[in-house]
């Protein structure tokens, strides 16, 4: 059996992959989220607010004794409020941060920590953006914790080589424009706080927007052909379903 634990599935990209996933009655799913909105006997619902650090030491990560795999999906994120700094409260700045970065990193040290003696195949997968590598006006928090969450990728890739680790792949995954709820909050925003927003206008009105269900199989194609992905950030622009 193939255990994933995923972050976010109440709806997106972690409900389009847990939903993907669970058509393998060998994958089974504890999903992490606030609410819940899968219906399945191969999945289990963990609610949680991983806006608030101190629920990550509720996710135990329990797999069943046959498990052969196990996999961490970091896909919850949020844009927070999109606007120049300065203009910012300070309580979103932290929501933002924590819910992007350091609820992640806090699984992943979780993660590794409780299957550190885990013979079969080990994986955590982070879901970055493009946003984590250039800057976008308005995106600061978005922005930052993207990076963030890019290098805590690198780091933990060089210290399973430094460890002689070879059964933990490591993956940032790069899903493009995906029309999701956050789409949404960035074409309803003004031009002041954010310069782009016609450019994201238009990609709903063009039809440029990926479908959540495609990334997800995309995904999963990463997931089930690790070998033809060495390098530790992939571009799903680039992955052919």
């Amino acid at each position: 059996m193939n255990h994933y634990f995923i972050t976010g599935t109440s709806r997106g990209i972690g409900k389009a992959l847990a939903t993907e996933l669970l058509k393998d009655e060998t994958n089974f799913v504890t999903g992490i989220s606030r609410t819940s909105s899968i219906e399945h006997s191969n999945y289990i619902h963990v609610p949680l607010d991983l806006s608030i650090p101190g629920n990550i030491e509720k996710v135990d990560f329990t797999i069943f004794a046959k498990t052969k795999n196990v996999s961490l999906v970091n896909n919850s994120g949020v844009l927070g409020d999109i606007k120049y700094l300065g203009t910012l409260s300070d309580q979103t700045i932290i929501d933002t941060i924590n819910l992007n970065f350091t609820s992640v990193a806090l699984l992943c040290n979780s993660f590794i920590k409780k299957f550190h003696g885990f013979d079969g195949e080990k994986m955590i997968m982070n879901i970055g953006s493009g946003a984590g590598t250039s800057p976008v006006d308005g995106w600061s928090n978005y922005c930052t914790t993207k990076a963030a969450l890019h290098m805590l990728t690198d780091v933990i890739t060089l210290e399973n080589k430094k460890k002689g680790v070879s059964n933990f792949k490591v993956y940032t995954i790069s899903p493009g424009v995906v029309d999701t709820n956050m789409q949404d909050e960035m074409r309803k925003v003004s031009k002041e706080n954010f310069s782009r927003v016609q450019e994201f206008i238009d990609f709903k009105e063009q039809g440029i927007l990926n479908d959540p269900n495609v990334i997800a199989r995309k995904i999963n194609y990463v997931i089930n052909n690790k070998n033809s992905f060495p390098d530790v950030s992939v571009s799903l622009k680039n992955v052919e379903v």
